[in-house]
């Protein structure tokens, strides 16, 4: 299994970010209509969405996901900025729709300019904070993590215990007492 794939499988309580190209999405769209076909986009975001929701139940986990759209300067620089986000929207309330009993997905796409290191980049993150903030609502961090940083703080102040282990020998350590097999890596 791909190290993303073995990551995905073992996640609990993620935000999802389902990329795809914003630019000239309306144009997709319309020509896959005509085609009688899904255009790549609508593809790939239903590929992700379902393979998110298959695990998430597979494994009684929880999640949410964002449709985040790239390539906005592409557009703006096409002059099909507004057209690519009405499509946009179109599609993730179709989305929405066909998968609100399986994945919590934001109802508002997002449409970046990946390249913007300051606005663009600031809205992801505060749409991913936002997302987790209400999918914990209100939980704090597990107590797990708590007890594995003083755990791993200890250990690492003892000069007598093992700087190197194996891996079985790591996952036989006490933090990781009372985690099922999923939950390990």
């Amino acid at each position: 299994m791909a190290p993303a794939v073995q990551f995905f499988v073992a996640s609990q309580c993620t935000v999802f970010l389902i990329l795809i190209r914003g630019a000239g999405l309306h144009e997709a769209m319309r020509q896959a209509a005509i085609d009688g076909k899904e255009c790549e986009a609508q593809r790939v975001a239903q590929r992700w969405l379902s393979y998110i929701a298959d695990v998430m139940l597979a494994h009684s986990q929880r999640g949410r996901a964002l449709l985040v759209a790239t390539h906005r300067d592409v557009a703006k620089k096409l002059e099909t900025e507004q057209a690519d986000k009405d499509q946009l929207d179109l599609l993730c309330k179709h989305l929405v729709d066909s998968y609100k009993h399986r994945v919590v997905l934001h109802a508002d796409p997002l449409f970046i300019d990946a390249l913007d290191l300051t606005d663009d980049r600031s809205l992801v993150w505060q749409q991913i904070e936002r997302e987790a903030e209400d999918m914990l609502q209100k939980d704090r961090v597990p107590k797990f993590i708590n007890t594995c940083m003083v755990w791993m703080e200890e250990h690492a102040k003892k000069s007598t215990g093992a700087k190197w282990t194996t891996r079985e020998e790591f996952e036989q350590m006490p933090l990781f007492h009372g985690l099922k097999a999923n939950q390990l890596l």
